[in-house]
């Protein structure tokens, strides 16, 4: 049986030909990722959404990087220069988020990756400003970042992906420094490295965390 493909460009409606993400709402649509701007896709017809400088319910930025859909249907959306936006489902409204005050803020930019966990709370993966982590139901926000004198820390504050196993255990990945495995008691890492010496940089860059059907978790290096 062939397999039909079907081509969509600029023409077409889509904002950019670089995209980097795509993610479906629960009311179907399909929404797409691109280097200058987000588009959502009816089937049909494209709709575009950018950055404006003075309108505060617009996207953060136009660098997509990630796209997230929680258990509600709402979309998360990670840029590359300007942190998190939220698409609400019920209502469609856009929010900027984590930008309320300093204790209630993202420490970095750049959105690496962003998860949903078996409890509810919404991690966010940065590469320049470790990780943090959303409770929903309080609006409580918590970043965590590397300390050189703490082993129990970060590797490191790049953080390049984040994944949850089929026993709940939350593994975060990193650029240049292994992976770790968030203790949920202690409310810290456990850190791993796949180097044998220092001079293996290349092994420690974690680019995807995938889970097969015997539990085995497999670690893709980029």
């Amino acid at each position: 049986q062939s397999i039909r493909f079907q081509k969509y460009n600029l023409l077409d409606g889509l904002p950019n030909l670089e995209v980097i993400c795509i993610a479906q709402t629960p009311d179907g649509f399909i929404w797409i990722g691109t280097s200058d701007g987000l588009a959502k896709f009816d089937g049909f017809n494209f709709t575009t959404f950018r950055y404006q400088h003075d309108n505060p319910s617009s996207i953060a930025d136009n660098w997509i990087i990630r796209l997230y859909v929680d258990r509600k249907g709402n979309l998360w959306i990670g840029s590359l220069n300007n942190g998190i936006s939220l698409i609400e489902y019920e209502t469609g409204k856009i929010y900027r988020k984590f930008r309320d005050n300093q204790n209630n803020s993202l420490v970095g930019n750049y959105i690496s990756d962003i998860i949903e966990d078996y409890a509810g709370i919404i991690w966010i993966a940065s590469q320049d400003g470790g990780l943090s982590k959303f409770n929903p139901r309080t609006n409580e926000l918590k970043n965590y970042r590397h300390d050189k004198n703490i082993n129990t820390s970060l590797n490191s504050d790049s953080v390049s992906r984040l994944f949850e196993d089929s026993e709940k255990r939350l593994w975060i990945g990193f650029v240049n420094s292994g992976f770790a495995l968030y203790d949920r008691t202690k409310d810290n890492f456990v850190r791993y490295s796949l180097r044998k010496n220092k001079k293996e940089v290349a092994v420690d860059r974690i680019g995807a965390f995938a889970e097969d059907n015997n539990g085995l978790l497999y670690i893709g290096l980029s």
